[in-house]
């Protein structure tokens, strides 16, 4: 049974008030507790459209995962993009991310040990979303260089 912890990175299945059922990509555990039967309660964010802005979920549902529960061979298109996308933001000089202190959820600036793993790690994603949908990375190369050269 998967076990969650908060900050998390997880994707959820979720009722939109205007799509139906969605699937989120790179939503946050906010709160986590012990469940007898489920093994855990998980609380996660949900996005603006979401029926409620805090949605649960019990950690043995399948509507909900850890973003990298699966190999990187294995992800999806949309799965490897999400994650190189938190991987960059991650490696960038100066960038921040929330740490847990005292129960309490904080912005803190990211460690230089934890930006080189973080550049490492956007390295195979870049590597994978290439071979694995070769449109989408290039539609993600593209706009890098717009953006670096507007």
């Amino acid at each position: 049974m998967p076990s969650y912890k908060p900050l998390d990175r997880v994707s959820v299945l979720y009722r939109s008030t205007t799509h139906g059922t969605v699937l989120a990509l790179g939503q946050r555990v906010e709160k986590v507790e012990p469940h007898e039967r489920h093994g855990q309660r998980v609380w996660v964010s949900m996005p603006d459209d979401a029926a409620e802005p805090l949605a649960g979920y019990y950690a043995d549902s399948d509507h909900i995962e850890h973003m990298e529960a699966d190999p990187i061979a294995w992800q999806s298109p949309g799965y490897l993009y999400t994650n190189l996308m938190w991987w960059l933001k991650v490696a960038a000089n100066g960038s921040t991310g929330p740490r847990l202190v005292d129960g309490h959820i904080v912005e803190a600036p990211h460690t230089d040990k934890e930006r080189v793993g973080a550049a490492f790690r956007a390295s195979l994603y870049i590597y994978a979303l290439r071979h694995a949908d070769p449109r989408l990375f290039a539609r993600w190369e593209a706009s890098e260089i717009e953006a670096a050269h507007p």
